[in-house]
């Protein structure tokens, strides 16, 4: 059952005049409803929805009942990330290192943690051309196998010497 509230109570309720516009009324509605959560309120949900009925009363009263969704609106899409891989040796994957990574003339320091290992994603927040995402992938080449026979003699002839 939605509360019944009359344009006074639903003025004083958001906070606004009578010559509100209909971007304010969406704000100072935004900003109760924020307040008036029903997790804050040990799950009353009363004050929630006496915030929704003022902004409906008010949204009807100024001649716009779209009070759930603002017109739409472009938004541009967001940037998209730059991938690119950085070559750490074993040894600097293991102990963490310092590195400077060069991409189009600008060079960025990125630190590879610690027991880093293969495919590791180290993300640069807001870092790329047009604020995205610079994001590292790192590659640690494992060093090549000696096979355990070369080693065996090798020890063999130091231990015979």
């Amino acid at each position: 059952m939605e509360p019944q509230l009359t344009l006074k109570q639903a003025r004083d309720l958001l906070q606004v005049g009578p010559d509100v516009d209909v971007r304010t009324l969406r704000r100072a509605w935004v900003r109760v409803l924020k307040a008036a959560r029903p997790e804050r309120h040990g799950g009353d949900e009363r004050p929630y929805r006496v915030a929704i009925a003022a902004h409906r009363l008010l949204a009807t009263a100024i001649g716009r009942d779209d009070f759930v969704l603002p017109p739409a609106t472009y938004a541009p899409p967001p940037p998209s990330d730059l991938h690119c891989e950085l070559i750490v040796s074993p040894q600097q994957a293991s102990e963490g290192v310092w590195r400077v990574l060069r991409i189009g003339g600008r060079a960025f320091r990125v630190r590879v943690p610690a027991g880093a290992r293969q495919g590791l994603v180290l993300r640069l927040a807001r870092q790329a051309p047009g604020g995205a995402d610079l994001l590292v992938r790192l590659r640690v080449p494992q060093p090549a196998p000696q096979h355990v026979e070369t080693v065996h003699r090798r020890f063999s002839a130091a231990w015979a010497a």
